[in-house]
Formats: structure tokens, C-alpha cells, sequence
């Protein structure tokens, strides 16, 4: 497959393998099968580093994995060392970070492929950065990775690729440029966090804890003061093309937010029409996956509706607000109290009549409301705090283009 790249007469195409020591196990790819097996992790010891822990550009530590010392010495041969890139092999495949001055003593899993630059050609910053973003690139990663049941990479495919590079001096310049930028848009990042991490502290301060209901609030059947529904169910009968309408689905449904760019259709006659209407003010709530996840419903658009993997809460407003009600769910779920009152076969489900008998506490409607207001005013930073933070990304992509097509000045 070709791929159209605009490179600089300056640059050159260099392949993956050319860029790493000359030397035995420069690219290796984690222990697997009966060389690292589950039983043989521990609580403490020496870290294993699997897919969790690689963000772009930077390893983060979480979701910790050990093995003994006595293990790591049969799998030496694995430990990672500052300035080692570290690449996914499966999952999202491609995926890039380099190892900081620093980081402890750790070894890669068997879904991690590590590889030790040569510093006299390429900078690792450099190369972690064009595996991630340089279009080029990535869609080499995309293209050699397809075709399995699950897409899958490995150290063959790795050395195959064709890396665009600079000299050891323009990519310093360009790594600086990177680093500078992405601080930019991570304190935007950052901004917008605060703006929730107040609403949450707001919530709390007004309403307690949900769980231990610390406030000591009366507590309410849902369905007392809920009409709950599930949506329609998606079936080939459904998908005749005849009156049909977007709907929503679990997917479109994120916390505090409704995703309306990817909407599919299907049939709903006059009365189901009317039965999964949507109003202004209703709570869609996900019946699996994220059990409880919802968002409110602000009549984004007209003839919309929803499927069977959500449910509508429409509150009756005397007693419960929705802005209540979702900050609620959300406090609920951050603490897996929806799990006790979920159907687990494979994966949990909050059915209609398991959500119809939950208990929730039932403040006064005065403070209902008056968290309302708060809410309302946090949402406008919020939402202003979102569109700077989409504008830092938009230029940040932009810079990133230019400078893997030579165009930025050096």
C-alpha cells in the first residue's frame, strides 16, 4: 500500500530497524506463554509493565503488576532501561512511550514490544512522538496490523516500518516544540478537570455521601417519583427503512454528555414514536456496560429516540430534579453501588425492575433546586473551558502536521 506524504528534502525515509543498536535483543518483545504465567505475579517486587501503562509519550504508573526477585532473574533479559521505547502489540496496537531517567526497575509483558534507539541517529522522544502522531507512520502501524481476528503487531512488522527523520538537531528542536505544546494543552486538559472535580465537591458538600446516606436524607423509591422506561428493542423487523428515525444508544450516552455524531436509524411507528419520545429535562441512563452511566437530555434535536440498552427517567418535578438525579447516579456508580443491584450473567445489567425498587435519598426539593443553579453556572464555565480545550487540539494537531511534513521553522 502507498501512502502520500509530503517530506522535506532534508528528511529521509529510514527504516525501523536501522535506528536501533546493532546488537542482540535492540528489539525484543515481552515473555509469553510459560515463561510469565498469571499465578506467578505478586503483591510487591519487581514491576510488569503491560499495555495500561502506556500512554502516548509518557509511562504512567498504574494498575501495578509485580513479580518476585527470584522471577526477574529468569527474565532479565526484559527489563526496560531509560530511554528504551516501549510499543504496543495488541490492543491499540502502536501505541508509544520512552522509558525517563528515573523509572524503577521494571520489566515488559507479553503485549509490549521494547526497542533501544541508537542515539546517534534518532532521539527516542523523536521516535515515541512520530509512532504516535505522524500520519505516515501510523497508518503503516494500521495497515501491517490488520487482517487477525484482533489486530496484532510484532517485531518483524516493527523493524519493517519506514520512519521519516530529521537530524539529531532538528529533532531536538522538534521535540522541544512538542513537549512545549502538549504542556499547553494539558493544562486545558486540566482545567476542564476542575471545573468537575468543583461540581463533585459541590454535590457532595450539599448532599453527603450517597452510599452511607451521611446527610441522613429521607430515601424514596425510584419508581415513586420516576417514570422509568427501557427503549426499544433492535431487531431486523426494525430495520425496513419505513418511518425511520435516529436513535440513541449506549454508546451516545457519556457522563453529563449525549454524543449525537454518530447516530443510527431504525423504525418506529406512531406509538412507539410517542412511547420512547424524548423530553426536555429526561435522564438517559445505560441499562449495561458502565451500569448507570447517564447524561440529560436538553432536546438536542427533534424525532430522536432510544434503544433498548438505555432508560428514560423522566422525574417528576415536585420531588426530583434531573440535575440531581444524574449527580447522583454519577456519586452512585464512582462507588460501584449500582453492582449489588445489577443481573451479572457475563456483564451487569441494571434492569427496569431492579432500577424501579432502587432507594435513593430524597432531599428537600428547595435544595434540589438550589444545587440546580450551581450546576447550571458550573456547566457554562464548563462548556467554555471545552471549547478552548477543542481549539488548543485542533492547533496542536495542526503544529504536529506541519512539523512531520518539514514545514516548521529551523
Amino acid at each position: 500500500m502507498t501512502f502520500k506524504f509530503k517530506i522535506s528534502a532534508n528528511w529521509k525515509l529510514t527504516k525501523f530497524d536501522d535506528l536501533v543498536l546493532s546488537e542482540r535483543g535492540a528489539i525484543r518483545i515481552g515473555p509469553f506463554g510459560s515463561a510469565l504465567k498469571k499465578s506467578e505475579l505478586s503483591e510487591n517486587g519487581i514491576q510488569v509493565l503491560g499495555i495500561d501503562h502506556i500512554t502516548p509519550n509518557k509511562l504512567i504508573w498504574q494498575k501495578p503488576k509485580f513479580i518476585p526477585h527470584k522471577k526477574y532473574l529468569e527474565l532479565v533479559q526484559y527489563t526496560v532501561s531509560a530511554g528504551d521505547i516501549l510499543i504496543t502489540n495488541m490492543g491499540t496496537v502502536g501505541r508509544a512511550c520512552f522509558v525517563p531517567e528515573g523509572f524503577p526497575l521494571a520489566i515488559i509483558s507479553s503485549h509490549l514490544i521494547k526497542a533501544t534507539v541508537d542515539l546517534q541517529k534518532c532521539l527516542p522522544q523523536f521516535l515515541s512522538w512520530t509512532l504516535n502522531y505522524c500520519p505516515f507512520v501510523v497508518n503503516q502501524i494500521k495497515s501491517k496490523s490488520q487482517g487477525a481476528i484482533m489486530a496484532g503487531f510484532n517485531t518483524s512488522l516493527l523493524k519493517s516500518l519506514m520512519i521519516p527523520l530529521p537530524t539529531v538537531t532538528e529533532q531536538e528542536y522538534l521535540v522541544e516544540v512538542f513537549e512545549k505544546a502538549d504542556h499547553l494543552l494539558e493544562k486545558h486538559r486540566e482545567t476542564v478537570k476542575l471545573s468537575e472535580d468543583l461540581l463533585r465537591s459541590v454535590f457532595l458538600d450539599m448532599f453527603g455521601d450517597p452510599i452511607t446516606n451521611s446527610k441522613g436524607w429521607p430515601k424514596t423509591r425510584l419508581g415513586d417519583i420516576c417514570q422509568i422506561q427501557l427503549g426499544k428493542m433492535l431487531s431486523e423487523k426494525s430495520k425496513t427503512g419505513i418511518n425511520s428515525f435516529p436513535y440513541l444508544r449506549n454508546a451516545n450516552v457519556q457522563w453529563r454528555t449525549i454524543h449525537l455524531h454518530d447516530l443510527f436509524e431504525m423504525d418506529f411507528s406512531e406509538a412507539e414514536r410517542e412511547k420512547f419520545s424524548l423530553r426536555n429535562g429526561d435522564l438517559l441512563v445505560c441499562e449495561g456496560g458502565e451500569v448507570g452511566k447517564c447524561a440529560i437530555w436538553h432536546g438536542e434535536m427533534r424525532n430522536c429516540y432510544f434503544q433498548k440498552a438505555l432508560h428514560r427517567l423522566r422525574p417528576e418535578l415536585t420531588k426530583l430534579t434531573p440535575e440531581y438525579l444524574q449527580e447522583l447516579f454519577f456519586e452512585i456508580a464512582q462507588r460501584n453501588g449500582f453492582l449489588p443491584h445489577s443481573s451479572q450473567v457475563t456483564i451487569a445489567h441494571l434492569t427496569k425492575e431492579k432500577l424501579t425498587e432502587y432507594p435513593i435519598p430524597t432531599p428537600p426539593i428547595a435544595v434540589q433546586k438550589a444545587f440546580t443553579e450551581t450546576y447550571q453556572k458550573i456547566l457554562v464555565l464548563r462548556g467554555k473551558e471545552k471549547v478552548a480545550l477543542k481549539e488548543s487540539e485542533n492547533l496542536f494537531n495542526s503544529l504536529l502536521q506541519r512539523a512531520f511534513q518539514g514545514e516548521l521553522a529551523f
